[in-house]
């Protein structure tokens, strides 16, 4: 059978179980809630979790289409085998969001953060070079807490880029992501607004 738990700390809600949507009543009674709370204000995660095969995408559609039909922005990215790129996902999210093309150049991109952002100096836009297709800050100073920056520029980027509107971030593939797109994730769970993260996860 299939089941939602709520797991703590981080508002983490967990789902497993078997194929397809048919005879899931619960369940998808249990994502049409968790829309209901997105469009309501509340931020979380929800972890799509089973074996390869078992519906996990399938679900995902689910909500997908139910959260499409109520104003939510929708983007999708995914973890990938191999070679592991720091928050690769999330530099997909963040040109969706922006309207970019993955092949984007440096002056394009900056120029549509200054458009987002306004004319900001480079503190806010500088640490989203780890992201981004941006120009090298050449004096940029090594600083032990880059990743807390970057992670801070990416929630003031995605507050800026929902426009008043709730977002829903789906990660697909979530056993191949790598330990800092985790990290920003759960960043975002805890500190972003009308934000629902769905990722799904492969089990052996």
């Amino acid at each position: 059978s299939c089941a939602v738990v709520h797991v703590e700390p981080a508002r983490w809600k967990r789902w497993s179980g078997g194929r397809g949507t048919v005879g899931r009543r619960a369940e998808l009674a249990r994502l049409d809630q968790v829309g209901r709370e997105l469009l309501a204000g509340t931020t979380g995660v929800l972890l799509f979790e089973g074996e390869l095969g078992v519906g996990k995408s399938r679900m995902v559609d689910e909500l997908v289409a139910r959260l499409r039909d109520e104003r939510c922005r929708v983007v999708v990215a995914y973890g990938t085998p191999g070679e592991v790129v720091a928050l690769a996902p999330w530099r997909s999210v963040l040109l969706q969001l922006l309207g970019l093309e993955d092949d984007v150049g440096p002056k394009r991109c900056r120029e549509r953060l200054v458009e987002v952002l306004g004319d900001v100096e480079d503190e806010l836009i500088a640490p989203l070079g780890d992201l981004l297709p941006l120009e090298p800050v050449s004096d940029r100073p090594e600083d032990p807490r880059a990743a807390h920056h970057t992670f801070d520029a990416v929630s003031q980027l995605i507050a800026q880029l929902q426009r008043d509107m709730p977002l829903l971030v789906v990660l697909e593939d979530g056993q191949w992501l790598d330990s800092a797109s985790w990290s920003l994730a759960r960043q975002l769970a805890l500190h972003g607004d009308r934000l629902l993260l769905a990722i799904t996860l492969r089990t052996e």
